[in-house]
């Protein structure tokens, strides 16, 4: 989400073409005065939103405390980390709208390196749980649900630490090369930048930030669930094809679930990942390009992409109510069902075959002559 690198010192930070400066100073830009993003307005909006979202997932947890068995499923397990990743990725948010909106610049090196680090950390750690959703309605289709979700109750330890582990593959290496910089202004201010210590090219922090702002937490995930859904559907066991099968309304909302929220988390994010390339490509080619209408678009592109925090736990909300506790039993029952009515098919004609052998042996022994 930052707008623009400067050349000069390599200054990264949220929505701040507006009121950054090539030289080095803040202040508004004397060739566009005034607020050309309506980053003000913008802000406004994105808090906005965020107060929606945590809403949203306050409501989650209430309904999850109001079941009569506190015995949550795979999918609730997921739902809370995501939940958890969410409430944690609003702090930097936050602290970007109140820099390009408000003008507040008073950043330590220490709340730069941290902010940097969950930002780039927990966006992964979030597309990592959506698509961990998506392998749970694979998993619980073809092994039963009781068996996905106790597997998922033994290592819930496990799955929060494999999620910090994300968070530090992809968040520690914007941590180590931010910096925080002091700019000439009347009021002292601090703003987080690319270290200065470090050889570090204009191109190298552009296509860094291309990758992890665009590449690995958005398209290429997107690619890969596209791809195997495509792939799958050859063979009718694509996750929208087996959902259209499902009968037993409790099961069939938990797909429903798992679909709207996958589907609606790539669809969602679509337009800010193009924008990434769009704009870093730009930098790196040097291609003119109105910087106003790309910082407002952007600007639309975060709160779509925000609006999905505010979808999924209301989805999750609005069709949990159809998902009986037991879903997992039941879900269980129906793979056992299916089994057993194999098996019964097998051991029917086992035993067919067998009679028919026996009453023919029979028969031939009647027809020996007798001594």
């Amino acid at each position: 989400m930052t707008e623009e690198s400067k050349e000069t010192l390599g200054t990264n930070d949220e929505f701040s073409d507006d009121v950054t400066k090539k030289n080095g100073t803040l202040g508004k830009n004397d060739n566009d005065p005034g607020d050309p993003c309506y980053s003000h307005e913008w802000s406004i909006l994105l808090c906005c939103v965020m107060i929606m979202a945590f809403f949203f997932w306050i409501l989650f947890i209430v309904r999850i405390l109001q079941k009569k068995k506190l015995d949550l499923n795979g999918l609730e397990r997921l739902f809370i980390f995501l939940g958890l990743c969410s409430i944690v990725q609003f702090g930097p948010l936050l602290s970007a709208a109140l820099h390009a909106g408000h003008g507040v610049y008073h950043y330590s090196q220490t709340s730069c390196k941290l902010m940097f680090y969950t930002e780039y950390g927990t966006r992964h750690t979030i597309t990592f749980l959506v698509m961990s959703a998506y392998l749970y309605g694979h998993l619980g289709l073809r092994h039963g649900f009781q068996s996905v979700d106790r597997r998922l109750q033994e290592n819930t330890g496990w799955l929060a630490l494999l999620l910090l582990a994300i968070e530090c593959v992809f968040g520690m290496a914007p941590a180590v090369y931010v910096d925080v910089f002091p700019f000439k202004t009347r009021i002292p201010a601090f703003q987080c930048i690319w270290t200065l210590s470090l050889d570090l090219s204009f191109s190298q922090t552009v296509s860094m930030e291309i990758i992890e702002r665009s590449f690995s937490p958005y398209l290429v995930p997107m690619l890969i669930v596209g791809l195997a859904e495509i792939f799958l559907s050859f063979f009718s066991a694509s996750l929208v094809q087996l959902t259209r099968h499902v009968t037993e309304p409790g099961r069939k909302s938990l797909l429903l679930i798992i679909l709207i929220t996958v589907s609606t988390y790539f669809a969602l994010n679509f337009m800010y990942s193009v924008i990434i390339v769009v704009e870093y490509s730009s930098k790196i080619s040097e291609t003119g390009v109105n910087n106003s209408t790309l910082c407002r678009a952007k600007w639309f592109s975060i709160l779509v992409h925000q609006l999905w925090f505010s979808v999924a736990p209301a989805v999750y909300i609005c069709m949990a109510r159809l998902i009986p506790e037991d879903v997992a039993k039941v879900g269980h029952d129906v793979v056992v069902i299916i089994k057993s009515r194999l098996s019964s098919v097998a051991g029917s004609s086992s035993r067919s075959s067998s009679s028919s052998g026996s009453s023919t042996t029979h028969e031939h022994i009647n027809r020996l002559p007798s001594c």
